[in-house]
């Protein structure tokens, strides 16, 4: 009987921590304005790494540069 108790109240506690820890990021996405096309402002960039061991048929060879 009382690890069944010990069970309950671990799972009631896990869950009302994981409401706590959810509630704010729920409270963030509620905004009125949203985001649009309009209110993405500012510098973008995209940036990969990584090896190129060969040349795949049909491809062309990557360009390098150097920023």
């Amino acid at each position: 009987m009382k690890r069944n108790i010990a069970r309950t109240t671990l799972r009631v506690l896990s869950f009302a921590m994981l409401l706590v820890c959810l509630a704010p990021a729920v409270h963030a996405q509620g905004g009125t304005t949203g985001c649009t096309l309009s209110t993405l402002k500012g510098a973008y960039s995209v940036q990969g790494q990584g090896t190129i061991i060969t040349q795949l048929p049909g491809f062309l060879a990557p360009s390098v540069s150097v920023c």
